[in-house]
């Protein structure tokens, strides 16, 4: 997420959200468009998108890209996870020479998780009406 997919998954919410808010089939050349994306990297995007089962297409005259799922059924964490297996913030690695006396390994570890419990919770329906919110509660 917060490395090489960034731009992607960025690009995903624009164009998902447009989808939501359309709510009819578009082409790829259309949501290139009222994007402001090329027509190039959202064939790109697209084709993501379709593989991770969020977007479908439809053949014919008046076929194009519509939501697989409904947009309350869309998490953020589907759309990251689109283009990336796991949303890992720092990937800690036993080759790493300080791995068994590093602490910090714990603090990434926690911190993964718990963005992914906010990000699943987040759906595209909320993202799309402006109504997501979330609590950050201080440890003990």
């Amino acid at each position: 997420m917060f490395g090489k997919c960034q731009k992607h998954v960025r690009y995903a919410l624009r164009l998902l959200m447009r989808l939501s808010l359309e709510n009819r089939p578009m082409s790829s050349s259309e949501l290139a468009e009222k994007e402001h994306i090329t027509r190039s990297f959202t064939l790109k995007v697209l084709h993501y998108l379709k593989r991770s089962g969020l977007v479908s297409s439809i053949k014919g005259k008046n076929g194009g890209f519509v939501l697989a799922r409904s947009a309350d059924e869309i998490s953020f964490l589907d759309i990251i996870r689109a283009f990336e297996k796991d949303l890992v913030i720092v990937d800690c690695s036993n080759r790493c020479e300080n791995y068994k006396h590093c602490r910090a390994k714990y603090f990434w570890s926690w911190l993964s998780d718990h963005l992914k419990e906010m990000f699943s919770s987040i759906t595209l329906k909320d993202i799309a009406s402006g109504s997501f919110a979330f609590q950050c509660e201080k440890l003990p």
